[in-house]
């Protein structure tokens, strides 16, 4: 029985998550269940927002970018 509702996001998909927060609103998501909601795609543009101003200061990791990149493609893959 897949019950989605008790299951954990992979370890991927979690990292993914999380960079895609961070990118959104300019933080790492808190701990507790008061998070702001997730957007991906403003996640992911503001990735490429940065990415395109080429401050290496503020330069998403290629880590970061791949884990992105992998959980978009699985999104798109169950559309």
């Amino acid at each position: 029985m897949n019950d989605t509702k008790n299951t954990f996001p992979s370890r991927d998909d979690s990292w993914a998550q999380v960079e895609l927060y961070r990118w959104q609103y300019g933080e790492l998501p808190p701990q507790d269940v008061s998070c702001k909601p997730l957007d991906v795609v403003r996640g992911i543009e503001a990735m490429a927002n940065a990415i395109e101003k080429h401050d290496i200061k503020n330069f998403p990791s290629p880590v970061g970018v791949m884990s992105v990149l992998r959980y978009a493609a699985k999104l798109l893959r169950k559309k």
